[in-house]
């Protein structure tokens, strides 16, 4: 794949119920004469031999939650911008998880 991918991060434990994400997504290309791709490996068109290997960053932030021993809360809010793809765009997901 032509992608080069480094992540730093940092969690930390306020409370041994909840734990605190942060990390910060920095992309590349490996070689200029491939694309740019998106997921499921998609080209994005017009990227492919095109000069500059960087194609973007995102910032992660996530909380998780342990309600119960069997009951999990998260939220993610994760903004991102990627040069050559959409612009900006910002998810919100929020899960709760459930074990027996």
């Amino acid at each position: 794949m032509n992608f080069i991918h480094v992540k730093p991060g940092l969690t930390i434990r306020p409370t041994p119920k909840l734990s605190l994400m942060s990390a910060v997504g920095f992309q590349w290309r490996e070689t200029t004469a491939d694309a740019v791709y998106v997921q499921p490996n998609i080209p994005v068109r017009g990227t492919a031999g095109k000069p500059g290997r960087w194609t973007g960053m995102y910032v992660q932030l996530r909380a998780e939650w342990a309600i119960t021993p069997n009951l999990a809360g998260r939220s993610r809010p994760s903004p991102s911008r990627s040069a050559g793809l959409s612009g900006a765009r910002e998810v919100m997901t929020r899960t709760i998880l459930a074990s027996s």
